[in-house]
């Protein structure tokens, strides 16, 4: 089937993409609807692919940059150890560099982006989207240009 393809064709993408990263089992359909209930959000269909393919990694990415990406259960419970659905409604952290940059999805947006800001200072001036779409954010992370 076409569906069929189309997640070939991304798993291939993602396998190239965050090659150097320690990838976890994926994500059942249940655990990703678990989360989603839980934050109150649809996530963006590559995201949701890119979970069932490995739910949490951790590595270095590109030549320049450390991703982590968390796991269905870590995404839910670090969203809400910093409140964000009433600190910052319509943000939902992924992940982060290790440090003190998360990197999530801005909601306010008509299809959400990924955007990067401050754990430390969590609020809306910090907040600028910087990538159309999940896939463009591992792109641009592989590319060795400053976030």
């Amino acid at each position: 089937s076409h569906h069929n393809e189309s997640k070939v064709i991304l798993t291939e993408e993602f396998a190239r993409l965050t090659q150097l990263l320690h990838h976890n089992p994926g994500a059942s359909e249940e655990e990703i609807g678990d989360a989603e209930r839980a934050l109150d959000v649809a996530f963006p269909r590559v995201y949701r692919e890119f979970l069932a393919y490995s739910n949490g990694d951790a590595g270095p990415i590109g030549s320049e940059h450390y991703l982590v990406l968390w796991s269905t259960k870590e995404l839910v419970r670090i969203n809400e150890s910093y409140e964000m659905q009433t600190e910052l409604p319509g943000i939902v952290l992924f992940g982060s560099d290790g440090g003190d940059r998360a990197y999530a999805f801005d909601y306010r947006l008509p299809t959400p982006g990924v955007t990067t800001l401050s754990l430390l200072l969590l609020n809306f001036d910090e907040v600028t989207t910087v990538y159309p779409d999940f896939t463009s954010f591992l792109e641009r992370l592989n590319e060795d240009t400053d976030l």
